[in-house]
């Protein structure tokens, strides 16, 4: 169990790094879409970290600590990447709780969430930022 946890944790930092010094550069660049870019690289980290430990709410965990990991480098103007991150791991998550982790569901689970992504920026900015 402790390896487990060893593994989310390593998964979940490097995700946060990536997070943090990849999505800062693509934002500095203004490359469109960039959430969805970043995010498809959280799905990959997502997917290994239940696949290996086969553990509900594995995704949980690695959402804490990516989030982590980018508000300890960027400081509180992450909060609406912080929040992306935490609502798509959320959905990815009831896709996949229902049992044993299949394909098809960590492809739905995957779209699910590239499909909020790009609703992401229009909610946060709106409802939290307002317009």
């Amino acid at each position: 169990m402790t390896r487990n946890f060893a593994l989310l944790a390593i998964l979940g930092a490097s995700w946060g790094i990536l997070e943090t010094q990849v999505g800062t550069t693509l934002h500095a660049l203004s490359i469109p879409f960039t959430g969805a870019l970043m995010m498809s690289v959280g799905i990959l980290f997502l997917i290994a970290g239940r696949y290996f430990t086969g553990i509900r709410g594995s995704s949980f965990f690695l959402a804490f600590s990516a989030g982590f990991v980018k508000f300890l480098f960027v400081g509180g103007i992450a909060f609406n990447p912080v929040l992306g991150i935490f609502i798509q791991t959320l959905l990815f998550e009831l896709v996949i709780w229902t049992g044993w982790p299949s394909s098809k569901r960590y492809v739905l689970a995957g779209a699910l969430v590239i499909c909020y992504s790009l609703f992401h920026p229009f909610l946060t900015q709106g409802l939290l930022g307002g317009w």
